[in-house]
Parts: structure tokens; sequence; C-alpha cells
């Protein structure tokens, strides 16, 4: 019930927003009110994981008629398998975990997964730090790629995704 109370209110404000008179604003409150609504479609993107990490945890592809979850995506969202190939992906390292007892476990990437929760870095910004510790995988240990995670997520809210590659 409380989802979707939350979804009916979500569907007001994208309404509400859609129907918005933008001219009225000056050129510092577009952008105040363009920064904002970026940080809100950060943390949807979140969500998204969230559920999708909650789907694999329940059932398999397979047992909802798919060949793959990529499958399932793609065909059920409309979206292309790129985009649901990196939607799995990102769920299985943004969303929560289970361990075998059923304790709820942190997500692979803690730092990622809050930093986009805050709406304070983008899919590309995590798109930079998983490749960055993939690169060092095998010459740290867990701490130090956790610490690694940490740092990298500080800088990626405060700059492009492009410079934190850098």
């Amino acid at each position: 019930e409380t989802v979707q109370h939350a979804l009916s209110d979500h569907a007001a404000s994208t309404k509400a927003l859609l129907d918005a008179d933008f001219t009225v604003f000056d050129t510092a409150e577009l952008l105040a009110i363009q920064s904002e609504r970026e940080r809100y479609a950060r943390a949807d993107a979140m969500i998204g994981h969230r559920i999708q990490a909650a789907l694999m945890d329940r059932a398999t592809a397979h047992e909802i008629g798919g060949k793959s979850w990529v499958d399932v995506l793609a065909t059920r969202m409309r979206i292309s398998r790129t985009d649901a190939a990196r939607r799995v992906r990102d769920a299985e390292v943004l969303g929560p975990r289970h361990a075998m007892n059923g304790e709820v476990l942190a997500p692979v990437l803690p730092a990622c997964a809050t930093a986009l929760a805050e709406g304070s870095i983008a899919a590309e910004h995590i798109a930079v730090v998983r490749a960055t510790l993939k690169a060092v995988s095998g010459r740290m240990s867990g701490t130090e790629l956790a610490q690694l995670e940490a740092s990298l997520v500080a800088a990626a809210k405060t700059t492009i995704p492009e410079t934190l590659k850098e």
C-alpha cells in the first residue's frame, strides 16, 4: 500500500511538472530546477535497481518465462538489450543482496549505491568507478577496494565522469 501511494504521488508530481510553464522562471531558477530534477532522476534509477534486485532474488528469469533477465527486461519494458543488460549489471552491484539465511547484505558497491540514491552521482560516474575497481581488483585487498570506491565516489560528487576517469 505504501508503494502504491508513493507511485500515485510520483505520477501526480510528474504530471504537474509536465504541465508546468517553465517560461516564467529566470535563468538561475531554471538551472536550480534542472539540477533538482536531475537529483530526483538519479534517485529514481536507484529505485529501479532495488526493484530489479528484489526480482532477481525472488525468481529466476526462466520461472517467469524469459531466457535471461536481460530478455525479461528488454521484452517487458520495451528497451534495448544493451540497456537491459546495463540495468541487470547495475542491480547486481547496487541493489541489496541476501545471504542464504535471509540476512540482508549491503550492495557490492555500497558507496556508489548510497550516492546514487542521494542523487549526487550519475550512472556514468558509477561506470568509471566500476571500471577502475575492475582494473585494480587483482592487486588490492577487499578493504583497499572499498576505500578506493569511497574515494572515487567522493571525487565523483564534485566532478563530471570524464574528469573522474582521468
